[in-house]
């Protein structure tokens, strides 16, 4: 039982110094980047960044706002308790993560599949936003990963930007789907 409670203390360390690698595609790993704060080249399992308190609160803040929305938007839009529901929280979680790395993306393959079963009811433009992010998160991109540092590390966080666009997409169809009354909103 005190492991499982010792572990509040490493998830309070982790949230509040977050990782440089360049591996993590969060809010957090973006500004530890782009501020230069820790190695983004190697990975330590015993070595964070030192605390900052502008990285610490304006990821906190991300993911305050990210929990609000993966509960407020889905209620106040009418698919709350729906598959889409269900997926976008879970793809929100990874997102405001301090701590989100390339495979924990791997979540975001069920929200893209349901979006591709939907893809005749997309625009033109939502279905090529759908479909860049979709190679984005499908492949590893080593020219925008470790080689870039300070603002130029800003195009280093694909996935994480690529999440944010694909989380929206759905939201919006889910918004354009509120006025048509889809029998099957599973």
């Amino acid at each position: 039982m005190q492991n499982n409670l010792d572990y509040f203390s490493v998830l309070s360390y982790l949230s509040r110094h977050g990782e440089a690698l360049w591996a993590n595609q969060s809010v957090n790993g973006i500004l530890n980047r782009l501020l230069r704060n820790g190695d983004p080249m190697s990975w330590n399992p015993t070595v964070y960044p030192p605390y900052r308190a502008s990285i610490y609160v304006i990821s906190t803040a991300f993911s305050v706002a990210g929990i609000l929305a993966g509960l407020l938007l889905p209620w106040r839009n009418g698919w709350a308790a729906t598959t889409a529901d269900f997926l976008f929280f879970g793809c929100i979680s990874v997102v405001i993560s301090p701590i989100a790395w390339e495979h924990h993306y791997g979540y975001f393959f069920f929200l893209l599949v349901y979006l591709f079963a939907r893809a005749k009811r997309l625009s033109r433009l939502r279905w090529t936003v759908l479909a860049a992010c979709t190679l984005a998160m499908a492949n590893r991109l080593p020219p925008l990963d470790h080689r870039l540092q300070g603002p130029a590390s800003l195009v280093g966080g694909y996935l994480f930007y690529a999440g944010l666009a694909v989380l929206a997409l759905l939201a919006m169809e889910k918004r354009d789907q509120r006025g048509h009354r889809d029998p099957n909103p599973r």
